[in-house]
Parts: structure tokens; C-alpha cells; sequence
């Protein structure tokens, strides 16, 4: 026999050590602690015993309980099929009385329907002609304030026109006095460059009026200088030619 892999004589060897260092006192206790725990063990299966007699009791009450209930509840089904009875007999009542009544309703509201139709009718009368007589007084005051905005409209687009007519006119003065004045500045500058063109001729025709002086002054100037040489080139050519001769003749 082997218990957690130990011998029988090991374990005996083992629970005698350790009875030897529990002592005597300590294993009296220890018996009367296992004496207690038996107690214990079988007073529980006393007690087992006890409440299976109890749950049985209890059981029996229970299927009692039961039986009287299913009772009452067949009782009550039975009861409520009496009541469901009773009331579709006097729903089937309520609703013929219900039709009945609205048959009679029916009848009288076609009644109160045509004395009201025939009351709207005249009160629709009264309201269209009221109707009419304040949508006339309306579109007369907007006639009277469309006239009224139409005026100020067109008195508006009077001044803007003028307004407009006005810019024109002075962009047109502006743009006149401009080419006016354009105009001037290229008349004055073509006069301006007629003048000095005149200055210009008048300048070179009195240039060459001098210069045609100075020719000429200068020409009568060397005229009787050239005059003058001419006879003096005659002699000396006439005294050469003499010489020559003198030699010749030596």
C-alpha cells in the first residue's frame, strides 16, 4: 500500500515521529477534535434526513398551492367567458344604439350643414362684397402711390438726364477749347517756322548780296593791280630780249 509514493512502514515511522513530538497532551486533543468532526459529520446527515422530510413537506404544500390555484384559474377563465360574453352582447348593443344615434346625428348634421351652407353663403356675400369695396379703396391708394412714384421717378430721370446733358456739353466745351487750342499752337508753330524760314532766306540772300560785294570789290581791287603788272612784264620781257640779242650778237 502506497499513499503520495510512501510504504506503509514509512508512514507508520512518520506518525510515530510526529507523535512523539506532539505529546500526549496534544493527541488528546487531537481525538477529541476528530470525535468532534464525527459528530459533526453524522449530526449533518441527521440534518439531511430532516430537510428531505421538510422538502417534502414542502412539495406537498406546494402541489396543494398548485391544485387550488389551477382551481382559481379555471374559475377565473370561466368567469372572464361569462364576462367576454356579457360584453360583446352589450357591445352589439352599444353599436346598434351607436348607429342609431349616428343615424340621427347624421340627419341632424345634414340639417345644421344646410343652414350653415346657407349662412356662409350669405356671410360670403357680405365678406366678397366687403372684400371688393376695400381691394377698389386698395388699388386706388396704389394708382395713387404708383402715380406718385412714377413722378418722382421721372423727375429723377429728369435731372439725371440734365445732369447728363450738362457732363456732355462740358466734356464737349473742354474737348472744343482743347482742339482750339491744338489748332492755335500748330498755327503759331507753322507761322513761327514760315518766320524763320523767311529769316533764313533773308539771312542767306543778304549773305550772298555781301559776299557777291566782296567778289566784286575784291575783282576791281585786283584788276588795276593785275593792269598794272601787265606793262611792267612787258618791259622786263623786252629788256630780256634785248640781252639776248646783245649776246648773241657778241
Amino acid at each position: 500500500m502506497k499513499i503520495l509514493g510512501l510504504n506503509s512502514p514509512e508512514i507508520f515511522i512518520i506518525l510515530v515521529v510526529l507523535l512523539s513530538i506532539l505529546g500526549p497532551k496534544r493527541i488528546e486533543k487531537g481525538f477529541s477534535l476528530f470525535k468532534k468532526l464525527l459528530k459533526f459529520l453524522l449530526g449533518k446527515n441527521e440534518d439531511q434526513s430532516l430537510s428531505n422530510s421538510e422538502v417534502k413537506a414542502e412539495e406537498a404544500k406546494e402541489t396543494e398551492v398548485k391544485e387550488e390555484i389551477v382551481e382559481s384559474e379555471v374559475k377565473a377563465e370561466e368567469a372572464e367567458e361569462t364576462e367576454v360574453k356579457e360584453e360583446i352582447v352589450e357591445s352589439e348593443v352599444k353599436a346598434e344604439e351607436a348607429e342609431e344615434t349616428e343615424v340621427k346625428e347624421e340627419i341632424v348634421e345634414s340639417e345644421v350643414k344646410a343652414e350653415e351652407a346657407e349662412e356662409t353663403e350669405v356671410k360670403e356675400e357680405i365678406v366678397e362684397s366687403e372684400v371688393k369695396a376695400e381691394e377698389a379703396e386698395e388699388t386706388e391708394v396704389k394708382e395713387e402711390i404708383v402715380e406718385s412714384e412714377v413722378k418722382a421717378e421721372e423727375a429723377e430721370e429728369t435731372e439725371v438726364k440734365e445732369e447728363i446733358v450738362e457732363s456732355e456739353v462740358k466734356a464737349e466745351e473742354a474737348e472744343e477749347t482743347e482742339v482750339k487750342e491744338e489748332i492755335v499752337e500748330s498755327e503759331v508753330k507753322a507761322e513761327e517756322a514760315e518766320e524763320t524760314e523767311v529769316k533764313e532766306e533773308i539771312v542767306e540772300s543778304e549773305v550772298k548780296a555781301e559776299e557777291a560785294e566782296e567778289t566784286e570789290v575784291k575783282e576791281e581791287i585786283v584788276e588795276p593791280e593785275v593792269n598794272s603788272i601787265k606793262p611792267k612784264k612787258g618791259a622786263v620781257k623786252d629788256e630780256i630780249i634785248d640781252v639776248e640779242v646783245d649776246s648773241d650778237i657778241q
